[in-house]
């Protein structure tokens, strides 16, 4: 070979062949939804999740008039903290955005909430929600049902409508913020 001859030098141009378990893949794609804005989105969008509480306009009209006590309403913050953390990875189709928004809400409900988050993290709750998500038979009946149970309240149909409608008004504005944010897919 002679000085200055480069025909065996290879230029890695990158392979056609890769799956998502590659790194590289993950690479890409994490570069592709940077500069498409699709992870500020996510982030934002896990931003907005963490401040769900029951006193948000929407769910302050769906409890109504009656005065919940704070177990209830603390049942009832947990009950959206898993809608939103569920629906946010149904209904966005990239994993890598879900985890962002997901990941961006549990660091901010640390920071601004850590005895909740602390709470919620060892608690049962989210696996008998998980539990019904899985079975997805009346999934929202039975979500309003399980968050009556655990507020104490089993067969209290006021308590059973008010997790199902919370449930549903949360599943319901995740999807609409979704799109509202503009992902590009």
């Amino acid at each position: 070979m002679c000085p200055g001859d480069d025909r065996d030098i290879k230029i890695y141009t990158g392979s056609k062949d890769l799956t998502p378990d590659d790194p590289e893949f993950l690479a890409q794609d994490i570069e592709h939804h940077r500069a498409n804005g699709n992870m500020e989105r996510a982030k934002l969008l896990g931003e907005r999740m963490s401040a769900l509480n029951p006193d948000n306009a929407g769910i302050r009209a769906l409890i109504g008039n009656k005065t919940l006590p704070l177990s209830a309403l603390y049942q009832l913050r947990v009950l959206m903290i898993f809608t939103a953390m569920t629906t946010i990875d149904f209904s966005l189709p990239v994993n890598i955005l879900s985890s962002a928004a997901t990941t961006e809400m549990t660091n901010r409900l640390m920071e601004t909430s850590k005895e909740f988050y602390d709470n919620i993290s060892d608690g049962a709750a989210f696996t008998f929600y998980y539990l019904i998500l899985r079975k997805g038979v009346d999934v929202p009946r039975n979500i309003g049902a399980q968050f009556a149970s655990l507020c104490g309240k089993d067969e209290d149909e006021y308590y059973i409508t008010l997790g199902r409608s919370v449930y549903e008004a949360v599943y319901n504005d995740i999807n609409k913020t979704i799109k509202e944010l503009g992902f590009v897919f």
